[in-house]
């Protein structure tokens, strides 16, 4: 029997029916009570109906479903081989390690066989970055935008970065470092805009410099940050490549872009010292966020807070979430779970029309480099630092073992910190820790 046969016998409800008995079951009460915003700008209805689903092809883009399946690369960061080869025995699948000029590479790599695994390299300055004899499949990051914003000066030139690029150019070399927003206290639109406006910089320079579309688009990587909105992050992950997919279509409108890599990392912001083992719950769900939104490579961040036995406990549950998420729960074989869903649809279509129209604001404003300089993508970021605080504080939201339930068998750890500012050319952007800016009551 066919989907359409066993749903013969049954009458169609128009969508102003639905509401009119949604009306009647709420008793009185406002059909707001069925609204919530889990950050500001965006709002999830607990209702929908079929007249009003979203229609991905409106904005001329279709899902970018070029995976056989749901699988993603299970990704940890090492500065020291043997833990990096022990990684690699107990199931990690893709290598994050920092090189800068102290580095020996060949001894933090010995063993290491590239050619199976995923790898991605950190290089701090040009001049690791051009003496480092990089394997042939690893990605190269040396995002001369991220680390800038993350210091407070402009230290590095795109100069620079070409120099390093042309010098690797059979490695993915354009890392763009997204997830430095959502770190430091962006909303989910805010790290999506600002994540696309720093990367039309490089592309714009290397187009500039004579590279193609196709050639920078092979050579993209896009990390995001993963936060403690659920849904949001599964929309979040859904839409990156249709936004990336826009900015291209924006030098040549009959561009198709071929998929880039996408990195999510867990957000710190919501990790805490006090009552700190709830936080591998909070990574488990950040995690399945990532992995239902498509990305893929994951990593799962986690606090050094406790004693050195805790920290190792923490790194070895952090490999072991992803492990269940993929061997337990075969999160990997379905590919866009959340397809269909109406909610999921409603979010995505917030995300990418509210993001894009930030992205644009910027460009209108000289691009990312100028809004950084003049601290308009860190007063953005401020202003939703202090909503973040204020929901804490009041409330009207949870932040388990912090402001609700607390663990009173535990003494309390007083995180609070008066780091002194560093004379910089302007804000620095630096991850911003929720759980510092409650009181201790």
């Amino acid at each position: 029997m066919s989907i359409n046969e066993i749903f013969k016998d049954f009458s169609s409800v128009s969508n102003a029916d639905w509401m009119e008995k949604i009306e009647t079951d709420l008793k009185g009460k406002p059909l707001s009570v069925l609204t919530s915003k889990p950050e500001p700008d965006l709002e999830i209805v607990a209702y929908h109906h079929g007249d009003n689903t979203i229609d991905n092809t409106d904005n001329g883009l279709s899902r970018n479903l070029s995976k056989a399946n749901n699988s993603w690369k299970i990704r940890q960061e090492f500065s020291d081989n043997a833990k990096a080869l022990k990684g690699l025995n107990e199931g990690v699948d893709a290598i994050g390690l920092k090189v800068n000029s102290e580095t020996n590479f060949d001894q933090l790599t010995k063993g290491v066989q590239f050619d199976y695994i995923a790898s991605d390299i950190t290089f701090e300055d040009k001049h690791a970055a051009l003496n480092t004899k990089i394997p042939s499949g690893s990605v190269l990051n040396y995002d001369v935008i991220g680390m800038n914003l993350t210091a407070g000066n402009w230290q590095a030139e795109l100069n620079d970065f070409l120099a390093v690029y042309q010098k690797h150019n059979n490695n993915k070399s354009i890392w763009i470092s997204g997830s430095i927003y959502g770190i430091a206290g962006a909303s989910t639109i805010q790290e999506l805009a600002f994540t696309i406006a720093h990367m039309n910089e490089y592309v714009q320079f290397l187009k500039d410099e004579g590279c193609s579309l196709a050639e920078i688009n092979e050579g993209l990587v896009v990390e995001l940050s993963v936060n403690e909105n659920y849904f949001v992050n599964i929309a979040k992950y859904r839409i990156i490549k249709d936004l990336i997919q826009l900015v291209f279509k924006g030098y040549d409108s009959t561009y198709e872009i071929k998929s880039p890599v996408i990195y999510a990392k867990t957000n710190l912001r919501h990790l805490a010292q006090n009552d700190k083992n709830n936080n591998p719950l909070r990574e488990t769900t950040q995690a399945m966020s990532a992995v239902i939104g498509g990305c893929d490579v994951l990593t799962v961040t986690y606090g050094q807070h406790g004693t050195t036995q805790e920290v190792e406990r923490f790194e070895r549950i952090a490999k072991n979430i992803q492990l269940v998420l993929k061997e337990e729960a075969y999160l990997d074989k379905v590919l866009d779970p959340s397809g269909g869903s109406y909610a999921i649809e409603a979010i995505s279509k917030q995300l990418l029309t509210k993001s894009w129209t930030l992205f644009q604001e910027i460009e209108k404003n000289g691009g990312l480099i100028a809004a950084v300089r003049n601290n308009v993508v860190q007063n953005k970021i401020a202003e939703n630092q202090k909503q973040l605080i204020t929901n804490m504080v009041d409330n009207s939201s949870t932040f388990l073992g912090v402001n609700k339930h607390p663990n009173a068998v535990e003494t309390w750890v007083d995180s609070t910190q008066n780091n002194a500012k560093k004379s910089s050319e302007f804000k620095a952007l630096q991850p911003f820790h929720l759980e510092n800016h409650f009181p201790n009551n």
